[in-house]
């Protein structure tokens, strides 16, 4: 079994990790052009952002072939991950391929321009992520073969969210680390740019943005020093999941 996955502050990864097989990230797949994936049974597993899935990982998806007898993707996400799982199938249509399973898996939302850490916190007491996973995981030994019925208003979010991100906000949404900024608590370390999936950052004594961003917020949440601030956070408390390490991070997204 191999699990392609895509992750910033750990969430995805853990369930990956949970899952087992071979991990294979998407941005070191991206950067070794490797764009034919075959096994027996194939995993997508990657977070929601913004009601679709992250740029970096459409892009991939639309040009792998995949080649599996079983075919199935895990979305992790806050609460509201509308039809991303749709838009992974539409995805790796294009090249032949489909899912046989998915589904939604609630965890912390690490949305710090929206929420307060410390209250998604209290939130994510509640979700019963242990048991969403297993949960998951029996379905995917089992070979179930089910896709989630989304809503035509899960579907919408989707297609505008998409439009957005790949039309005339493109730009914008590539500067979105312009509302970054450094404090004097940074020391250099170079964590921020291990992290950052898609080259965004280069460390000259202080992290420089070269807006290309993926709003994943590797960087903010990684930080060492809680050195990195979006200008409307809404806390400055930070998070990463505990069933996941730094270095794991790093060598998930770190590039040439």
């Amino acid at each position: 079994m191999t699990i392609l996955y895509f992750t910033a502050t750990g969430n995805s990864l853990s369930v990956a990790k949970a899952v087992g097989g071979t991990l294979k990230s998407i941005p070191q797949l991206v950067e070794n052009n490797e764009y034919v994936i075959e096994d027996d049974v194939i995993g997508i597993i990657v977070p929601c952002f913004g009601f679709s899935i992250p740029r970096i990982v459409s892009r991939y998806l639309e040009k792998v072939k995949l080649k599996a007898d079983y075919i199935f993707a895990g979305v992790t996400s806050a609460s509201m991950p509308g039809n991303a799982i749709g838009e992974i199938n539409r995805l790796i249509k294009k090249n032949g391929a489909s899912l046989d399973y998915a589904m939604d898996i609630f965890m912390m939302n690490n949305y710090l321009v929206w929420s307060a850490m410390e209250d998604e916190l209290e939130l994510l007491k509640k979700k019963n992520v242990d048991e969403q996973v297993s949960k998951f995981i029996n379905n995917v030994n089992n070979r179930t073969k089910c896709l989630p019925k989304k809503t035509l208003v899960n579907k919408l979010c989707t297609y505008f969210a998409d439009y957005s991100r790949f039309s005339f906000s493109d730009k914008n949404t590539s500067n979105f680390d312009m509302s970054f900024t450094v404090d004097g608590n940074c020391i250099g370390c170079g964590i921020c740019e291990k992290v950052c999936p898609v080259h965004n950052i280069t460390v000259n004594k202080i992290p420089e943005f070269s807006h290309k961003c993926e709003a994943c917020l590797a960087c903010i949440h990684n930080c060492p020093k809680t050195a990195i601030h979006y200008v409307k956070e809404k806390s400055t408390g930070r998070y990463r999941n505990e069933k996941v390490s730094l270095k794991e991070i790093i060598e998930a997204n770190q590039r040439n």
